[in-house]
């Protein structure tokens, strides 16, 4: 991973110069058996992230895959330097299941001090199948109310980080009180159906996630207890103990995107199949509405 610095408006558009550098190590899997087809090759996933009091731009963010996470995961995640430099950090979901960061201002001149990687580079998890998606999103009944009703410029601060790995399993980190009422990371993994061929974080902490044979989407929120030690006898934790996938009756979607919710209440997905075709598919998953499972292909 190299960083650059960004050219000013009317300059020259190639790169400046380089002002850091780290290299992340990474199990390459080996090319496999003769006479059998050949493994899936997987790229590195790559995001932005940046705390709520970053002077980012939202729509250098959101144009490039990135996010804004609240203060309390923030700090929790990428520890007191991040959060002190009010640094952006860039999130790494490696092939052989590594979710790993780097702190973006503390990268160094690699010419005059090469980065210890083992100083620049923190391990958050590990999947141990290829990660091929990282998102975030609101998962606290309010919160992810309000955001709904964002508009498309405006920063949305999201209180749960996701990853997606190639086979199913899905990790959700999320900053939650303790029995001490002491505020700790909650690190929880599903198991979904897969293979996964990607993944979508939408509003009301709904995720969706592709597989060849359906479209399905599951809900952080439910079960979710409000970010305060007044409450203590909603237990530990705010996340679901196991999520239950809703199928939508779309298959073999390879790309996809969820937008806020729409004026009439739903859910736009914008969805790309294997076979080339783009779709718009507008869902309402209300609960006071027939749910997801009933959608028939043609209605989506």
């Amino acid at each position: 991973m190299q960083l650059f610095e960004q050219p000013c408006p009317g300059e020259d558009p190639r790169p400046g110069g380089q002002i850091g550098e780290v290299e992340l190590s990474s199990y390459t899997p080996p090319a496999g058996v003769p006479g059998k087809p050949a493994a899936p090759h997987f790229l590195p996933v790559l995001c932005s992230v940046s705390p709520s009091g970053s002077r980012v731009p939202h729509d250098l963010l959101g144009g490039s895959g990135g996010f804004t996470l609240e203060d309390a995961l923030f700090g929790l995640l990428f520890g007191a330097d991040a959060t002190l430099l009010q640094s952006p950090v860039v999130l790494c979901g490696l092939p052989d299941g590594q979710l790993c960061c780097v702190i973006l201002k503390a990268l160094v001149t690699s010419r005059s001090a090469p980065g210890d990687p083992n100083a620049l580079v923190k391990i958050l998890h590990h999947l141990e199948e290829p990660v091929i998606f990282i998102g975030a999103l609101k998962t606290e009944p309010q919160a992810a109310e309000a955001a709904e009703n964002f508009l498309p410029d405006e920063d949305v601060h999201c209180d749960c980080l996701v990853a997606f790995g190639h086979h199913g399993r899905m990790l959700a980190i999320k900053a939650s009180w303790d029995e001490s009422g002491k505020l700790v990371p909650e690190l929880r993994e599903y198991c979904l159906p897969g293979p996964v061929l990607c993944a979508a974080c939408g509003g009301g902490g709904r995720v969706y996630h592709s597989t060849p044979s359906d479209l399905c989407v599951v809900d952080l929120s439910r079960g979710s207890t409000p970010l305060g030690p007044e409450q203590p006898e909603e237990g530990p934790g705010g996340l679901p103990p196991m999520l239950c996938p809703a199928s939508l009756n779309i298959c073999s979607v390879v790309s996809l995107s969820a937008s806020p919710r729409t004026h009439e209440g739903g859910t736009k997905l914008l969805a790309l199949s294997a076979k080339g075709r783009l779709m718009t598919c507008s869902l309402d998953l209300d609960s006071e509405m027939p749910g997801p499972a009933r959608m028939t292909t043609e209605s989506a």
